[in-house]
């Protein structure tokens, strides 16, 4: 991506996206979505200068055209990530032990699956743990099953999937 490309988008990639992105995890399940929001409009706008798009261009557009992910999608590909370790335990036990698998005697198209936890507030559903079991929820078994976090990784980052899914609009009930 980087390769023959203007100084300004390597900077960007190099410098300021890990700078904006980092402990995404943590802090993009806040509920201060005004927040984020505001990332999301300097992100667009980074977009249009660098690649010269006219400063009326809409946000979506100029991010598409770009062929840019939303900040929204690092954070969730963040939020998988950090799930695949927690599951195949290559995170500290501490943890992992927010994550409960799915027990089940059959190997079957079930397994592989995660316990949505259950909270009596609204609150909680912003954690790393309910949101993370959503999103593997919804992803393919051959994601699920990846030798590594690097293969994992990548394969999520070619999920539209990923990209389409709100945490708005998913609450799940028992």
């Amino acid at each position: 991506m980087f390769g023959g490309s203007s100084p300004l988008l390597n900077l960007y990639f190099k410098v300021i996206i890990p700078a904006v992105t980092y402990g995404i995890s943590v802090w993009g399940g806040t509920n201060r979505s005004d927040d984020f929001d505001s990332l999301e409009r300097l992100h667009s706008r980074a977009a249009r200068l660098i690649f010269n798009f006219p400063k009326d261009l809409p946000s979506v557009e100029a991010l598409t055209r770009a062929k840019l992910d939303t900040l929204r999608t690092y954070y969730k590909n963040y939020i998988l990530k950090l799930i695949y370790k927690m599951y195949y335990n290559d995170s500290p036990p501490r943890m992992t032990a927010h994550i409960a698998k799915t027990q089940s005697s059959y190997n079957l198209r079930n397994s592989l699956k995660l316990e949505i936890p259950h909270f009596k507030s609204n609150i909680k559903k912003s954690f790393v743990s309910y949101r993370g079991t959503i999103l593997w929820k919804f992803l393919p078994i051959g994601c699920r099953m990846a030798n590594s976090v690097n293969s994992f990784s990548k394969m999520i980052n070619n999920l539209t999937l990923v990209r389409d899914i709100s945490f708005a609009n998913i609450y799940c009930r028992r």
